[in-house]
């Protein structure tokens, strides 16, 4: 099964490849057993792929079940890996989810006080994980846009402004 490490190049001064792990793909797939009886129907695979971004989610779980020859029409936790390793495999199918997925790791793992909240300092170092050409400069103009009530501080629905700024920023691709 493949499992993709973030790496960096050596020769190149480029930010490192971020790219949603298999533990998140599971989540998000667990997560959609409604009834938690450790099988996912076509309906709860249609609203995994549906969280995924996949355009046509319905159509996808039943094309899924179709190719596993799955006559009971849902799957078993055995056959997770081999939703996760699709997923991972055609992750571009998948843009808006996985992009904020990656925008959403990428600020965690900047916030280095794991408070849930961003100070300019942890958005600085989050957006040069993202690849930002001037880090300083965007993270100053991120918080004149985002922090509505200017604590100095993202958070709360604060974050949910600064995951749709980046991505509409580009960032996370």
């Amino acid at each position: 099964m493949p499992v993709f490490i973030p790496t960096t190049d050596p020769y190149k001064n480029l930010p490192p490849k971020i790219i949603m792990t298999e533990n998140q793909i599971r989540e998000i797939l667990i997560k959609a057993d409604c009834n938690r009886d450790g099988y996912l129907s076509k309906d709860e695979l249609k609203k995994a792929f549906k969280e995924f971004g996949s355009k046509l989610p319905g159509w996808r779980a039943g094309r899924f079940l179709k190719k596993l020859d799955n006559r009971e029409e849902q799957l078993n936790m055995e056959e997770l890996n081999i939703v996760v390793d699709y997923v991972l495999a055609r992750e571009k199918e998948f843009p808006q989810t996985v992009t904020m997925h990656k925008i959403m790791n990428v600020l965690k793992e900047a916030d280095i006080n794991k408070d849930g909240h961003f100070n300019k300092e942890e958005l600085k170092h989050a957006l040069k994980d993202l690849g930002s050409f001037f880090p300083a400069w965007r993270a100053k103009r991120a918080f004149r846009k985002i922090d509505a009530n200017h604590d100095g501080q993202i958070s709360g629905e604060e974050i949910d402004s600064l995951l749709e700024y980046l991505h509409s920023r580009g960032f996370g691709k």
